[in-house]
């Protein structure tokens, strides 16, 4: 089964800069590629662990306007990177977010 026939809700592509980074250690990530509800992908630094969890921080002042950052707490299901290339694509499961989180990710895919 590929993971896009078990995702369940679309993910919309992100057009602007959302940039995100780990909370709990204050390091960079990467970048949001897509988002939804549930869950979301980054493409960012080939340092994400497949089943950890992080408190993640996406910040886009322009976007989030009032709520920048948000934070989110997900955990890494997968991560893709090649060995000689120092990026990865990873995705994530939604598991806490506050509910102004929620409405500003609402907000975001449905721009």
């Amino acid at each position: 089964m590929t993971t896009s026939s078990r995702r369940q809700k679309k993910r919309e592509i992100i057009e602007d800069t959302v940039l995100v980074k780990d909370a709990m250690q204050v390091d960079d990530l990467g970048l949001l590629v897509n988002i939804s509800r549930d869950g979301l992908m980054l493409f960012g630094r080939n340092n994400l662990k497949e089943g950890c969890l992080y408190q993640l921080e996406l910040d886009a002042p322009a976007i989030f306007k009032g709520l920048n950052p948000l934070y989110i707490g997900a955990e890494c299901l997968w991560v893709k990177a090649e060995d000689d290339d120092p990026h990865s694509w990873a995705g994530f499961h939604i598991i806490d977010m506050s509910q102004e989180a929620a409405d500003a990710v609402h907000m975001l895919i449905t721009i």
